[in-house]
């Protein structure tokens, strides 16, 4: 995960996407209609912001989670795996909030409440599980902020990769926060707090 305080994206590349009061901030509308936006973004309080490229051992990172959560899904057939960049829709109104977390997992029962999944360019329901990974550069305040907005739309499990650590933090949704289940290092294997038999050894996560 990219911190979300690079600049909004360049006016000439999306004129209606403004946060100096001269543009009017992105709509609902606006978002269904712009077309495919390529990059890494949030869109935060209506403004979208473009993020750094990520360095190459976060692709990696990604990379490896993202095949570990194919396998499961492979195995137990209950639900769908989608990488980074994914829109996750979490508020159309008052001001269009949209985030991107480096991989998920959402169940195929959440899946069919959208009919349009496959063809839409967001997803409208909740992910059962994100997986964040945390560059060094990241503030705590940009973590909560996403956290808060995963919280409010109903996930239940979130992993915090550090890579400079090499440990990922899994998280559980309690009844008004998150907490931490459990915290894993490079020498043990992570356990899923909420999908039955998804595990992976956190060595793997961060092989080179």
């Amino acid at each position: 995960m990219a911190t979300v305080t690079a600049i909004p994206a360049p006016k000439a590349d999306l004129s209606k996407n403004g946060a100096d009061g001269t543009h009017p901030l992105l709509t609902w509308e606006d978002y269904l209609t712009e077309g495919t936006i390529r990059g890494h973004y949030d869109i935060v309080g209506g403004v979208r912001y473009f993020m750094a490229s990520p360095k190459l051992g976060h692709q990696r990172v990604a990379l490896r989670v993202a095949r570990r959560l194919e396998t499961y899904e492979e195995a137990v057939k209950t639900g769908r795996v989608f990488p980074a960049p994914c829109d996750v829709l979490i508020r159309r109104t008052p001001k269009l909030q949209v985030r991107q977390p480096d991989c998920l997992y959402v169940t195929n029962d959440r899946l069919a409440r959208q009919a349009n999944y496959w063809d839409a360019g967001y997803l409208a329901v909740t992910p059962d599980l994100i997986v964040e990974i945390l560059p060094d550069s990241d503030t705590p305040g940009v973590l909560s902020e996403k956290l808060a907005d995963y919280f409010t739309i109903g996930v239940g499990e979130a992993w915090l990769i550090r890579p400079d650590e090499r440990t990922v933090a899994v998280m559980v949704r309690g009844l008004t926060e998150w907490t931490e289940a459990a915290r894993y290092d490079d020498t043990q294997t992570l356990q899923s707090a909420t999908l039955p038999d998804l595990s992976a050894p956190v060595a793997d996560i961060f092989q080179p």
